[in-house]
């Protein structure tokens, strides 16, 4: 370990709010790498040399090249001398302060090589979770080893959630947030309520965390996924209060690299499906995928085709109608139950499907036709743009 220009100019940085002595740091070979004179940077201080050779302090009697006179003595880090620290000036005035400063050096010295050891390590944790995460990447071995060196559980129990979050700027448009701002603000809210393994920005307002929990309450689904929901939930709102928005998606669990990687995957395409949705599912689970996966799976010309064979009187297709089908279907196609929800007499509600008849061809209180007509509402909602598309083109 030596000490850089960017650990010695941190150090005097914050050593100059106790004092106005003038300092400076040298590295292991006794150049000097930051100091009150700039000039200096790189003279080598024989001084320095014999302080860091005989772990004490050194008088410096203003020889060339540096010409400084005062005390250097040694800099230690984990009980290894790295550099020397020089006070310049008498060095009878400088001997009152010298234990006070050589204090504080080592002490700002630590935490700025922990703080850069843990930068490292954050980004070590980052560039295995891009690999994780990455379908072309399959030197599993390699991704157990590093796991390991990051002091990763590879083979703990959990699931992978990703996140999906953006600012809504006053014109309610979507905006850009700054990633460590919104990392720290969801560790500080929903840290307390799951544990987290570990986790990564992946661009584009994504943010993936693995959330562990042992294996017997994983194996009971409900449990689990009730307790990430409340987690979400909380989250979501904490977000709202400061005017950002969420979208989550839930792989499921799993006990190894391989369950990881295909949990992300099933939480991304969460994210997506969610996407198209996002008031009825701003929280979306892999087995909550129902239906609404099939669907999206269809090619959207085959949608654009079956959209347009149906539902080419799509602007005539009024609230009223969409309705009141959909609540039929709620009710398991119970006519009486249905005409119940929406208060309506059971020959009103007979009628509207009649008129839906007329209008797209499909009738509800048929089987069949009940399963077209359930599925171009769901590829309606799914795909609005086809859906006005239809419209326009009938009305032209």
């Amino acid at each position: 370990m030596t000490i850089t220009y960017e650990i010695a100019a941190f150090i005097l940085d914050e050593i100059a709010r106790m004092t106005d002595a003038k300092l400076y740091i040298t590295n292991h070979a006794g150049e000097i790498v930051s100091g009150s004179n700039r000039l200096l940077t790189g003279t080598v201080v024989r001084e320095a040399i014999e302080a860091i050779g005989g772990s004490d302090r050194v008088v410096l009697t203003g020889a060339p090249p540096s010409r400084l006179t005062g005390v250097a003595f040694p800099v230690c880090f984990q009980d290894q001398c790295v550099g020397a620290a020089i006070i310049a000036g008498d060095p009878k005035e400088c001997e009152p302060i010298l234990r006070m400063v050589r204090f504080a050096i080592e002490a700002m010295l630590e935490r700025s090589i922990h703080t850069r050891q843990g930068v490292y390590k954050r980004r070590m944790i980052e560039s295995w979770i891009a690999n994780l995460f990455n379908e072309e990447y399959n030197d599993w071995d390699e991704l157990e080893h590093t796991a390991g060196a990051l002091g990763i559980h590879a083979n703990a129990y959990s699931t992978i959630v990703v996140l999906h979050v953006t600012r809504k700027s006053s014109a309610g448009s979507l905006t850009y947030q700054d990633p460590s701002f919104v990392e720290n603000f969801i560790l500080h809210n929903i840290s307390d309520m799951v544990r987290i393994n570990y986790y990564s920005y992946l661009g584009r307002n994504l943010y993936a965390f693995s959330i562990g929990a042992n294996a017997n309450r994983m194996r009971t689904r409900g449990g689990f996924r009730s307790e990430l929901y409340e987690a979400l939930s909380v989250l979501n709102t904490k977000l709202a209060q400061v005017n950002m928005t969420c979208l989550a998606g839930i792989g499921e669990a799993s006990s190894n690299l391989q369950g990881y990687r295909r949990s992300f995957l099933q939480a991304k395409k969460s994210i997506e499906l969610s996407q198209r949705l996002p008031e009825e599912h701003p929280v979306m689970h892999v087995y909550d995928w129902g239906l609404l996966y099939f669907l999206s799976l269809i090619p959207k010309n085959v949608v654009a085709e079956l959209t347009a064979q149906y539902l080419s009187k799509a602007h005539d297709l009024k609230p009223e109608l969409i309705e009141t089908v959909e609540t039929f279907f709620m009710n398991n196609c119970a006519v009486q139950k249905t005409a119940d929800a929406l208060n309506v007499h059971k020959n009103t509600l007979l009628y509207r499907f009649k008129r839906m008849k007329e209008l797209c061809g499909l009738d509800p209180q048929d089987f069949q036709d009940a399963v077209v007509l359930r599925l171009l509402l769901q590829l309606g909602r799914l795909y609005p743009d086809l859906l006005a598309e239809a419209a326009g083109s009938a009305e032209g």
